[in-house]
């Protein structure tokens, strides 16, 4: 995967649990959830984007907008996506899942109605 906005490859700390949200700009419910995303990050949970977007330019214009800045990666072709298919449905978006200790804790397919639903349920599902 590329990342948005850097040359730099993928880089996620493995030691310690992970939120992962796939997203695109022509999703409502994603640009809405993004600053939510974003207070996580800030809320000292490790937050990682993957847009499945197909022009880059879309997705760092979301990214510049919504002044996201936890690290946002591109799945154009669906690769990652359609190879977690077994955990989650590959073309639904937003979808949120957590990983903790290696494993696939939870997927959450949709929006999250509010920051308090969203650090609620990921919170309880952050623990190995």
């Amino acid at each position: 995967m590329k990342r948005i906005g850097s040359a730099g490859p993928l880089q996620i700390r493995t030691d310690r649990p992970i939120v992962i949200n796939f997203w695109s700009s022509t999703c409502g419910p994603c640009r809405k959830e993004m600053p939510m995303l974003e207070r996580l990050s800030h809320d000292g949970v490790q937050v990682v984007g993957v847009s499945r977007d197909n022009l880059l330019k879309y997705a760092r214009k979301e990214i510049r907008d919504r002044k996201v800045t936890f690290p946002n990666y591109s799945d154009a072709s669906g690769d990652v996506m359609f190879g977690l298919s077994k955990v989650l449905y590959p073309n639904g978006i937003p979808t949120t899942i957590v990983v903790s200790g290696g494993r696939v804790r939870w997927v959450h397919i949709g929006a999250f109605a509010s920051y308090s639903e969203l650090h609620r349920s990921v919170l309880n599902r952050l623990t190995p």
